[in-house]
């Protein structure tokens, strides 16, 4: 594995190394783009990347002065010997005196055409780590209250047939709390993930056999990928077949989810999900995203659940995970809930229903134990999304956030 360190970028704010995903997609670990503690780095495994040494021999002809370390994966090495263009090696002094190297100007030079399906973006290192629950905190309800459940059933190629409606769908179920609170936030980088619990998601993708991607027991991590990947970016890492159709609706109704998060924020990259099947413990996320666990916070309906359950880190869990009112239909905003229902009516007729798909209408109308203001359909089939019966969510308490970053200069990253 070979690592190619640029100048230290951070700061600079023209550059904005998630615009690279953008560029040039992802899916797989083979190559990437990684940034620690202020630096960029370019990490190849050339036994795995097809076409890794013409790749990195184009770059290397543009930037014949940039650094290229040996990685971990070999031994080190202090020689400024030069090498094939995989595994040549410079001294850190080549660098010394040139300008800042520009990650953008690289998808140009190389071009998308000359680069492999399997490069990504992965986020280490930021300042400020920002998590957000999915389940009654981002979205209204658990799991949208079946909005998602029953558009998937009654169209199941929305996300290539109508992907424009989905993802309008998708952006319009974002709390407005949560858009205005994250956007409150001043910070030299703040990266976004989410973290949720959802232990049938994870029990399908096993009944299923489909390969779960684990940092601890329990815990799957998928990751960010350009927003114009679409809101199945999730599905696309852990590529379910068509006998899995279970856990591509599972996975896909998170990324709907998680793409309308990005969208909403005006991100141009979708964030990066942990989905657990056990307790919620940032110490596991701040270590494996490589982050200060001080800089690292929750913000989830459920907080004081998760906080009763860390009883060895109480006093942390209690600094860092931070509660918010319940998001759902009878404490979403009523113009929201309006434009909510609009969009669905417009893109995702539900006229037909009982006929087309009867086991999930008769699962939302007559199960006795759904209650109905969470029903999100009528019994004559049209959508309904708003029951004034609560009080509209209040601000999110993003004091604990700004205390940890006072005094720094705001520079969003998502």
């Amino acid at each position: 594995m070979f690592t190619r360190v640029f100048s230290e970028i951070a700061m600079k704010e023209s550059i904005d190394v998630l615009e690279w995903n953008e560029t040039i997609g992802s899916v797989r670990a083979c190559m990437r783009v990684v940034l620690r503690g202020g630096r960029l780095s370019l990490v190849v495994d050339i036994d795995k990347c097809s076409g890794g040494d013409d790749i990195l021999r184009v770059i290397l002809a543009k930037y014949p002065d940039a650094c290229v370390e040996r990685g971990e994966a070999l031994v080190a090495s202090n020689s400024d010997e030069q090498q094939t263009s995989s595994g040549r090696v410079f001294s850190e002094s080549a660098t010394s005196g040139k300008g800042p190297i520009d990650i953008l100007e690289w998808s140009e030079v190389i071009g998308s055409d000359r680069l492999p399906a399997f490069m990504r973006v992965m986020i280490k290192g930021g300042r400020l780590l920002v998590v957000i629950d999915i389940d009654k905190c981002a979205v209204p309800g658990g799991d949208t209250n079946d909005i998602l459940r029953i558009i998937l059933a009654k169209y199941p190629n929305a996300c290539v047939e109508q992907r424009e409606g989905l993802e309008a769908v998708g952006k319009a179920l974002v709390n407005p709390r949560l858009v205005e609170a994250v956007k409150s936030i001043k910070a030299p980088d703040v990266n976004i993930v989410v973290y949720t619990q959802k232990s049938n998601t994870l029990a399908v993708m096993r009944s299923e056999h489909v390969e779960i991607p684990r940092i601890a027991p329990g815990t799957m991590y998928l990751e960010g990928d350009a927003l114009s990947r679409g809101p199945d970016y999730l599905c696309l890492q852990c590529r379910p077949t068509a006998a899995q159709a279970r856990s591509y609706k599972e996975l896909l109704r998170i990324g709907i989810v998680t793409h309308g998060i990005a969208a909403a924020l005006g991100s141009k990259v979708s964030p990066a999900v942990y989905v657990t099947e056990t307790k919620k413990d940032l110490r596991v996320i701040a270590r494996h995203l490589g982050v200060d666990g001080e800089k690292c916070f929750l913000f989830d309906d459920s907080a004081e659940k998760h906080i009763q359950l860390l009883r060895d880190d109480a006093a942390f869990a209690r600094a860092h995970m931070i509660p918010v009112d319940v998001y759902d239909f009878t404490t979403m905003d009523k113009e929201h809930a309006e434009r909510l229902r609009c969009l669905l009516e417009h893109h995702f007729p539900m006229k037909g229903l009982k006929e087309t798909n009867p086991k999930e209408y008769s699962e939302i109308i007559h199960d006795p134990r759904w209650p109905k203001e969470n029903r999100c359909i009528t019994p004559d089939e049209d959508w309904i999304v708003h029951y004034p019966d609560g009080k509209p969510v209040g601000p999110w308490n993003t004091e604990p956030v700004v205390g940890a970053c006072a005094g720094t200069k705001r520079r969003l990253s998502y």
